[in-house]
């Protein structure tokens, strides 16, 4: 009985049922802030949960992240792989300080979509051979990542030109980059600027 309850409170444990459920937004610090990265800290919930394929970033710590990136003209990169290929963005967008504290990466929508094509498509080298061996076969979890990820990298790769070549989301990336911050007049300015340039 005693080796049960061990056992059952260990699960409890790993899967955050006793501590770090229950996300209370009043205990959430921002350690550090800039264009580049925040650092959040909260002790009422732990940084990464499970899902039954991998760890991922705490949706509550997603959403403060991303508002203290957009406050320095950029967006943290969300966690929009659900599933089996969740876990192959963990380390391009945060890294886990401790169990309460993590730091998470800002970025253009670029670099968010450059992130994706670089990852998808290292996945896919490394796994080329067996992607191949299960290409006829029929349905299998592994034959499903790969045809999601040639998928997600082929949508990624349209929404990369697209912003390339949108002139007026590269002349914001380029005020962004010179320094000047979201919804003011100076920014707003330079991309005008920039706009009537055609640069």
């Amino acid at each position: 009985m005693k080796i049960f309850l061990l056992i059952v409170g260990l699960i409890m444990l790993i899967d955050g049922s006793v501590f770090g459920n229950e996300f209370d937004p009043s205990q959430t610090k921002i350690i550090e802030s800039n264009e580049n990265f925040v650092i959040i800290e909260n002790k009422s919930s732990l940084v990464q949960v499970s899902n039954s394929f991998s760890i991922l970033l705490n949706k509550n710590y997603e959403d403060a992240a991303n508002q203290e990136c957009i406050k320095n003209g950029k967006i943290f990169f969300s966690q929009e792989e659900d599933g089996p290929n969740a876990s192959m963005f963990s380390d391009t967008h945060y890294i886990p300080l401790s169990d309460y504290k993590g730091k998470m990466f800002c970025l253009t929508d670029e670099e968010k979509y450059q992130t994706i094509v670089n990852v998808y498509n290292n996945f896919l080298k490394k796994t080329a051979d067996n992607c191949a061996k299960l290409q006829n076969t029929h349905y299998d979890l592994y034959s499903d990542i790969c045809i999601g990820s040639k998928e997600s990298l082929r949508i990624a790769k349209i929404k990369l030109k697209e912003i390339q070549k949108n002139p007026i989301i590269q002349a914001k990336l380029l005020c962004t980059k010179i320094g000047f911050r979201e919804e003011t007049e100076k920014r707003a300015s330079c991309i005008l600027t920039l706009m009537l340039r055609g640069d």
